[in-house]
């Protein structure tokens, strides 16, 4: 569980979200599903959808914590890619 959280939290910070792959289209031939829940969106493929929401689930434990140690929300919800 410890190795998951560190990974949630590298993938936090290191500014993974839907502005920067509006830059390009990753995977143009690949069908794409969104989870999303309060506080982010996970766009997925088939064959990714156990680790989208795992991501998720994740990611929505963390948030809380992470937002108050830094005294920072990000002003849009992040939005990470399971590929």
């Amino acid at each position: 569980m410890k190795r998951i959280i560190i990974a949630a939290l590298i993938l936090l910070g290191s500014g993974i979200s839907g502005k920067t792959f509006a830059q390009f289209e990753p995977y143009p031939e690949v069908d794409w599903y969104t989870i999303e829940t309060e506080n982010f969106t996970v766009s997925y493929h088939k064959g990714a959808e156990r680790t989208a929401q795992l991501t998720a689930k994740i990611s929505d434990v963390i948030i809380g914590p992470i937002t108050s140690l830094y005294h920072f929300n990000p002003p849009y919800k992040p939005n990470f890619h399971a590929i």
